[in-house]
């Protein structure tokens, strides 16, 4: 029997659940809406500094694994993260 629960349903995520999610993986990242600034990473890895203010860290990665590039969001700044059917959806606080 297969759990179908999963990926018909929306869940929230913390931060530390969508990092630990691709712990040692490369994810690509991608806009779902357009509002000025669009991310787009191919071969990225998620990290988490967690010093006095919890950081995600979207890093950007080259064929030799150097960075490239990185995106550091604050997770005050982050409204939620949502799962579903695989896919994380980070959405940002408006102000």
């Amino acid at each position: 029997m297969m759990n179908t629960t999963e990926a018909t349903e929306t869940r929230e995520v913390t931060v530390k659940e969508l990092v630990a999610a691709f712990k040692g993986k490369y994810v690509n990242i991608s806009p779902s809406d357009h509002y000025g600034i669009s991310i787009n990473m191919q071969k990225a890895t998620l990290e988490l500094e967690e010093d006095d203010c919890s950081e995600l860290y979207l890093v950007s990665r080259d064929e030799e694994n150097r960075v490239t590039a990185s995106i550091c969001i604050d997770e005050d700044s982050i409204e939620n993260i949502e799962k579903y059917d695989g896919t994380y959806t980070l959405n940002l606080l408006s102000v």
